[in-house]
Order: C-alpha cells, then structure tokens, then sequence
C-alpha cells in the first residue's frame, strides 16, 4: 500500500509540474502574441498616418503629370496645327499669286504666238529669239514663290522652334518636380518608420 501511495505522489507530482510548465508556457505564448498584435497595430497606425501625410504629395505629383501631358499634348497639336495653316495659307496665297501674275501684261520683249501644228499658244522674245510654251511670267511667279516659301518656312521653324523649347522647359520642370516629390517622399518615410 505504501508503494501504491507513493507511486501516486509521484504522478501527482509530475503532474502537478507538467501542468505548471504548460501553463507558464501558454502565458507566454499569449504574452508573446499579445506583445505581436500590439506591434503590428503600431506599425499599421505608423503606415497609415504617413500614408495620410503623404496624400498631398501624392496628389499634386499625379496634378503635375496630368497638367503636363496635357500641355505637351496641346504644344504638339499647336505643331501640327501650325504647318497646316501654313501650308493652306500658302497655297491660298501662291494660287492668288500665280492667278495675278500671269494675268499681268506680258513685258514688251514677248510676244503670244499661236502654234499653227498643234493650235496652242508659245511665246517669243523679240530681243532673244527665244520660244518657250510656258508663259515668261510664271517663271517671275515661280521665282517670287519660291522666296516667299523659304521666308515663310524660316518664320515656320522659328515659331516650332519656340514650341520645342517651351516643350522642353515643360519636361525639365516636370523632372524637377518629380525628383522633389521623390525626395519629399523619402523624408516622410524616414519619418515616419524612425518616429
């Protein structure tokens, strides 16, 4: 009987040790993931109060793209806009031209023929002798137009050359308030993780 009491001491003993190993090691398994969940919130109410800080930021950046895609966009319709209204004004221009050139008397060197094989006009330069089919004063309009064109086409390529550079400030401005956003960003950050 005394074996069969102490042989139940025992167990009871181990037991009691068992159980209490268990339960400090439950308590600190719940301390351990209480201390976890505390440290997650902290971490997660950090992020979303830097997140909070940093929508402004974010919100002019993404104003600033926006704005500037747009205006290259308008400067390279303005481009294009530019060479057709040159081109149309050129052309109106050149027809008129040609219209009140050849509609000028002839000077007194020439002189309309009719050509009596095929019917048509040529003209004859009493000076020269020379004969040509195409009236002497389309080679004036031709030469007047072709002046004209290159004058217009270097005002042309002054006015693209105006938009190219203001495009282009557009784009290094743009990289300079992204490189800012970037640093502004950054700061917030190391803010927010150090603090």
């Amino acid at each position: 009987l005394r074996e069969a009491l102490r042989a139940v001491v025992c167990i009871q003993a181990a037991w009691r040790s068992w159980h209490a190993r268990t339960r400090l090691a439950w308590w600190r398994r719940a301390l351990r993931t209480l201390h976890e969940v505390r440290a997650a919130q902290l971490r997660w109410s950090a992020l979303v109060s830097g997140t909070r800080r940093l929508l402004p930021l974010q919100t002019r950046a993404v104003l600033v793209e926006l704005n500037v895609a747009k205006e290259l966009n308008s400067v390279q319709n303005d481009a294009a806009r530019e060479k057709e209204d040159f081109e149309a004004a050129f052309a109106k221009w050149s027809k008129g031209m040609r219209k009140h050139t050849l509609n000028r008397k002839l000077h007194s060197d020439w002189i309309p023929q009719m050509d009596p094989s095929t019917g048509g006009t040529y003209f004859f330069n009493l000076k020269t002798a020379e004969t040509t089919h195409e009236n002497p004063n389309a080679r004036v309009a031709r030469a007047t137009e072709k002046r004209q064109r290159a004058k217009g086409e270097a005002n042309l390529s002054e006015r693209l050359k105006r938009l190219e550079v203001y495009a282009h400030g557009l784009e290094e401005k743009h990289a300079d308030e992204m490189r800012a956003f970037e640093v502004a960003v950054a700061r917030e950050m190391i803010e927010t993780t150090l603090g």
